[in-house]
């Protein structure tokens, strides 16, 4: 038993103040500096994404340094910080966020994850009602302005430190991976149970595709053979032709393997017709090679209501719908060559629009005054059949990865989520809250059954810069 630790003011030995009278520099967030009086560097924003800062606050240059009591205020958007020493936290806004220590920092409201080298072993989060003290894992803290922190352990297990009760003692408790708990503003802990199950060997991206009931979706993990498997679960799998290069390195080691096109192509037989509404998601990286038009989804044949998706003369993305008016809508878009990019077209007959996403951000708007209902498939990708012929043309060169197609329009949030899965897998895997049932306990917490632990590997040394888009 410890005595209890004084929430008032940080706990950690960090000299805020250079003035006599304890004040601290207000409105930079540039507050600190070491015992010695020296000011000390210790984190540095490695990645950032749709980045809204609060009103009346100076925020950081991008991929800034950060020294010690350097304040994060952030209303909207992820922010990825990394630590010398390796530790690694994702913000997501609002968020209030302070760098306390070289190997510790307090979150006072917002969502945070960390994953934690072994370096790093013993990273510390200060919330305004608890101490969580990393033991080798990785976790996620959610604080709520005058309502408690909530902790979630995804992989190894952390040391939660509370006060309950107000007895002057600290509450010291082992946390496991597959636990959550939530400490209310005096200090109670309370077991979340009921928390998701989803399959341990399907990554975090995918769990978000298919919570969208896609039609069909080919993650190209193969590394030999000529059957693209669909991963949709309605056996719409398809088969190489020609000789395309499979295991290829994706965007993210969350996606997987990819594949690069050079003259070959997908082919799916089965039919998909009769939709009003329909997405197309795909990770794209072309090569130099974008004269004329160069085919990505396309359904055989031109038929009245056929749906050709392609780049073309430099990249313009173009969806091309026989019957619409017009019937090319091409996208101002541009891809560049050599750069992963996650595109996420959508159509709407009755609604007489197309939507284009890139990166999760919606770009481009295209309206029609008329419309046709979509005939999808059969289909190839990476190449296009012509009426009557036997040998496909308008190959595409580059990469793909993660092809889906839905029967509907997907919303733009969720189009943001999938992009962000790709970005910050375990971050996504419970930003979303677990609508938990609770337990009350005082010592040891029983472990839900299931929770995913699926980590990027690799600790780091001082940091490089590291762009979250993927262009």
């Amino acid at each position: 038993i410890l005595p209890a630790p004084t929430y008032e003011r940080s706990r950690f030995n960090c000299a805020y103040n250079s003035s006599d009278d304890g004040s601290t520099t207000s409105g930079t967030g540039l507050r600190g500096v070491d015992k010695d009086g020296k000011f000390k560097f210790v984190a540095r924003i490695t990645g950032k994404h749709n980045c809204r800062w609060s009103d009346n606050y100076l925020p950081p240059l991008r991929y800034a340094h950060l020294g010690l009591g350097r304040e994060l205020k952030l209303d909207a958007g992820l922010l990825e910080i990394t630590y010398y020493n390796g530790a690694k936290v994702v913000l997501e806004g609002p968020v209030e966020f302070t760098v306390e220590e070289a190997n510790a920092c307090r979150l006072d409201v917002g969502k945070l994850t960390a994953k934690v080298s072994k370096r790093a072993a013993g990273f510390t989060v200060e919330t305004p009602t608890s101490t969580i003290v990393d033991l080798g894992t990785e976790f996620g803290v959610e604080v709520a302005p005058d309502c408690g922190a909530k902790v979630y352990v995804f992989a190894g297990a952390v040391e939660l430190q509370s006060a309950e009760g107000g007895a002057g003692f600290v509450v010291k408790e082992r946390i496991e991976a597959g636990q959550a708990v939530r400490v209310d503003p005096q200090g109670k802990r309370t077991l979340l149970v009921g928390l998701p199950t989803p399959a341990q060997t399907e990554p975090i991206y995918e769990q978000y595709v298919k919570a969208d009931s896609p039609i069909v979706y080919y993650r190209f993990e193969e590394t030999g053979g000529t059957e693209a498997a669909d991963s949709s679960g309605n056996s719409h799998d398809g088969t190489y032709y020609g000789n395309p290069s499979l295991g290829q390195t994706s965007a993210y080691q969350q996606l997987g393997n990819a594949v690069e096109f050079g003259g070959d192509y997908v082919d799916l037989t089965d039919a998909i017709n009769g939709y009003e509404k329909f997405t197309i998601e795909l990770w794209l990286n072309r090569g130099t090679d974008c004269s004329n038009i160069r085919s990505l989804v396309s359904r055989d044949g031109w038929s009245q209501g056929y749906v050709h998706t392609f780049l073309r003369n430099g990249s313009p993305y173009t969806l091309s719908v026989n019957g619409n008016d017009p019937t090319d809508a091409a996208f101002s878009y541009i891809f560049i060559a050599g750069r992963w990019h996650h595109l996420v077209l959508t159509y709407d007959k009755l609604g007489k629009v197309a939507d284009l996403y890139v990166n999760g951000d919606h770009q481009q708007t295209i309206s029609y005054t008329t419309t046709e209902t979509a005939d999808i498939a059969p289909l190839k990708i990476g190449a296009w059949l012509r009426d009557g012929h036997a040998t496909p043309e308008r190959y595409f060169y580059g990469l793909m990865d993660e092809v889906a197609i839905y029967g509907d329009v997907l919303g733009s949030d969720r189009i943001k989520a999938h992009y962000y899965a790709a970005l910050f897998p375990n971050h996504m895997r419970w930003r979303g809250g677990f609508n938990a049932r609770t337990t009350s306990s005082k010592s040891a917490l029983a472990q839900p059954d299931g929770l995913v632990v699926r980590a990027d590997p690799g600790d780091i040394n001082r940091p490089k810069e590291r762009r979250l888009t993927p262009h």
